[in-house]
């Protein structure tokens, strides 16, 4: 038999690879890496969600699902601010 080489990657199926998907999950893990965290208003303003949705997306996809850290602390006039914890 021969030994086949594997068949190279087209330029726009390297392209497609190299570049994040701009998906509302996307956006909301970016928002969480912020230093300052997002409030669940800022979220929800961002992605057109409802409030209980980013409750529910955080909790169960963020948390649960995808095994992301999430820490979420009361500031000032008793705003919750969320934001990813890094490991270690």
């Amino acid at each position: 038999m021969q030994n086949r080489k594997p068949k190279a990657k087209s330029v726009a199926q390297q392209h497609k690879q190299v570049q994040p998907r701009n998906t509302k999950m996307a956006k909301l893990i970016t928002l969480l890496r912020r230093k300052e965290g997002a409030t669940i208003e800022q979220i929800a303003r961002a992605l057109g969600w409802q409030r209980h949705t980013v409750h529910g997306v955080i909790s169960a996809t963020v948390r649960k699902r995808l095994g992301i850290k999430v820490t979420g602390t009361i500031g000032e006039g008793q705003t919750k601010t969320y934001r990813i914890v890094k490991a270690g």
